[in-house]
């Protein structure tokens, strides 16, 4: 079956300029992670400052026994103190471990931003990154969804996991190549949406276990939404603390 995604380069009379001021949501699904949070939080206020862009942070969490709940609210208090109006936080608490791809499913239905953005808490996509993606959607009116891609010639992917999660990766990938997705990374975990597009797909997202880009990826073909695959870097840092060995065995089979 011929590929149904299209490319932006394909389309006739793209615009490249948008002056129209966008709002951006950033959906992270967290869970136990208190030790980072403050300062991760911290970086990504600072980071806004060098941007005319107002920011929705949705963080999902998963119940945790540590203290992450407090941090998060102590960094929202922060934020209400200095009278910061780029930034805001809002916390979507999961009352059962749901796991990675449905707290983005939670966090998809929930995004009010003209730019959709998914990815992780430690910023293992640098910030820098995720600002190329929100550039990419405001240039190109016409573009649905941006998949970033970890595995280019221009932008190496540093890596700290243990060879057995790059063998589970490389596994699932096998088993999903004859789907032909549009990308050499459909298991990336940074994705930028407008949300239009959002609009378009959420109702059909059927996202479970750890990986949520292929289901995504299917639903966009269906429904004959844009793409644009990026070069991103990746800095793989602190292992997650969702067990992902069953995760990736639930993907598997």
């Amino acid at each position: 079956e011929r590929n149904r995604f299209q490319s932006c380069r394909e389309r006739p009379g793209m615009s490249t300029t948008n002056t129209t001021a966008m709002t951006a949501s950033f959906i992270v699904p967290v869970k136990n992670e208190a030790a980072r949070m403050f300062t991760n939080l911290q970086d990504l206020e600072f980071f806004l400052r060098k941007f005319p862009l107002q920011m929705e942070l949705l963080l999902v969490m998963d119940p945790s026994p540590d203290a992450t709940e407090e941090e998060i609210l102590k960094y929202q208090k922060h934020l209400q103190e200095i009278q910061n109006d780029q930034l805001s936080i809002r916390l979507l608490k999961n009352k059962h471990s749901l796991g990675r791809s449905r707290s983005v499913a939670e966090g998809l239905q929930q995004a009010t931003g003209d730019v959709i953005l998914v990815g992780s808490l430690g910023w293992s996509v640098p910030l820098a990154e995720v600002f190329q993606t929100i550039q990419e959607i405001l240039l190109t009116p016409n573009l649905d969804l941006v998949i970033g891609n970890r595995h280019t010639s221009r932008k190496k992917r540093t890596a700290h996991r243990s060879s057995w999660y790059w063998t589970l990766e490389n596994m699932l990938k096998e088993k999903l190549a004859p789907e032909d997705f549009p990308t050499q990374d459909p298991l990336t975990p940074f994705l930028g949406f407008r949300k239009s597009a959002r609009d378009k797909i959420k109702a059909d997202l059927n996202l479970k276990g750890w990986f949520y880009s292929p289901d995504i990826l299917r639903t966009a073909r269906k429904r004959g939404l844009i793409l644009k695959e990026i070069p991103i870097l990746s800095q793989d840092q602190q292992p997650s603390k969702i067990p992902l060995f069953k995760e990736y065995l639930r993907n598997l089979f």
